[in-house]
């Protein structure tokens, strides 16, 4: 039987990287429950901040970049046209305060006066920007963040009532736009070039 005191498999649980370089050991993954979604300006000035914790679920940026094809002698080459972040699905839990369904009318109305069928002239009078934080699993340390920019609700819906499904809650369910997104904390450069080493 072999001795395996002082002997740590830990290391080979990697991939062999190549070169001679070993396997690398294991490498911690981020968890899909450690999340936190910060909103600005949701609803009223200033409001959205006691709706963070009403989240269950939040989708993650989605980016599509179509390519566009130049024929060429012989052959197509590609490149980028203009890219479009895609919608993103929020789940949160109706409350029995009414937290969630207050500030989320709220944010409606500002998109667009349901009771006066008026709407606001400019963008900048409703929409709000969203945080969508990876947590490590203490109270502070946030592991990446992104932050959505230019945000507004295109879908809401409420679930139905049932007898039929017990253990069950409401949930308000919403489709969010947004313009723009950056991943923050150095982990989006805005220098890409300097990852590579290579200058253009």
């Amino acid at each position: 039987m072999a001795d395996l005191t002082g002997t740590s498999t830990i290391t080979k649980f990697g991939v062999p990287l190549g070169d001679n370089s070993g396997r690398g050991g294991q490498v911690q993954p981020k968890y899909t429950w450690r999340f936190r979604v910060r909103f600005i300006n949701f609803g009223p000035i200033n409001g959205g901040a006691d709706l963070t914790q009403l989240v269950e679920t939040v989708g993650r940026p989605h980016f599509t970049q179509t390519r566009v094809p130049v024929p060429a002698y012989n052959s197509v080459s590609y490149f980028t046209e203009r890219g479009e972040w895609q919608t993103i699905d929020m789940t949160l839990k109706d409350d029995v305060s009414n937290l969630a369904q207050t500030l989320v009318a709220y944010q409606m109305q500002k998109q667009k006066n349901h009771l006066e069928q008026t709407a606001f002239e400019a963008g900048i009078n409703y929409k709000f920007t969203m945080y969508i934080d990876t947590l490590q699993g203490d109270n502070d340390t946030v592991l990446d963040s992104w932050f959505l920019e230019g945000c507004f609700i295109t879908e809401f819906n409420e679930n139905g009532f049932s007898y039929v499904e017990g253990n069950s809650y409401m949930k308000i369910n919403l489709t969010i736009s947004y313009d723009n997104a950056t991943l923050l904390g150095g982990l989006m450069t805005d220098t890409p070039d300097s990852i590579s080493g290579l200058l253009v």
